[in-house]
């Protein structure tokens, strides 16, 4: 009995864990890299492929964290 309970529990753990990896990286990196790519792109242009959403995604959060440091740090 104990070892269904631990299978449903690592079920349902990895699960919630998948659920939210996958919710990190479609809003939190591909949205901005998704945006970004769209504002500075023509507008005819077939849409990005998802490695270039993901670099240009985790490029924009380095720069809001690189600025909040310098901010933070110096006063700019």
């Amino acid at each position: 009995m104990e070892d269904v309970v631990a299978g449903i529990f690592k079920f349902i753990g990895r699960a919630i864990g998948q659920i939210f990896i996958e919710l990190i990286l479609e809003l939190l990196i591909k949205g901005p890299g998704y945006l970004i790519i769209k504002f500075f792109s023509k507008t005819n242009e077939k849409e990005p492929t998802e490695n270039k959403l993901i670099i240009i995604g985790l490029l924009f959060w380095c720069f809001v964290g690189g600025s909040t440091y310098l901010i933070f740090k110096y006063g700019i």
